[in-house]
């Protein structure tokens, strides 16, 4: 239930990576450069 509550850092970069883009682009994307200025940005 804990986990539940409080999502791991993890979890929150990546679904909101999957909501913006499709399954398949968040686990191989084009530009792994962008991508991981994505992430930065969206924590």
């Amino acid at each position: 239930m804990r986990n539940d509550t409080r999502p791991k850092g993890n979890v929150h970069p990546i679904a909101v990576i999957n909501a913006g883009r499709p399954a398949p682009d968040a686990f191989r994307p084009r530009n792994p450069r962008l991508d991981s200025a994505q992430v930065i940005t969206t924590v």
